[in-house]
């Protein structure tokens, strides 16, 4: 097997560098959408809910209301206020 040539190996190196840093920055509350409550037969579930190309909208189940799940949407609401105060240009 042939080894890639040093300068190769460099560039994959920090690409993946780059790419790691970026993952790690990204957070819940970039997912376009918004989890909606709804009740059933007197239930409390969690939706997400986002548009589709041609302005579909769509809801998908997530789960029943819960100490986690609660947790999960709590995190994405404060991670989107977050990002809309970034966003901002004062």
């Amino acid at each position: 097997m042939q080894r890639l040539p040093l300068e190769t190996q460099t560039i994959y190196a920090e690409l993946l560098d780059r790419l790691t840093a970026l993952a790690a920055r990204r957070s819940i509350g970039q997912a376009p959408g918004s989890f909606v409550e709804k009740s059933v037969r007197g239930q409390r579930y969690w939706y997400f809910q986002h548009s589709e190309p041609g302005g579909i909208q769509r809801q998908v189940y997530v789960g029943r209301h819960d100490a986690a799940l609660d947790r999960v949407v709590a995190r994405y609401r404060e991670d989107r206020t977050a990002l809309r105060c970034e966003s901002r240009p004062w």
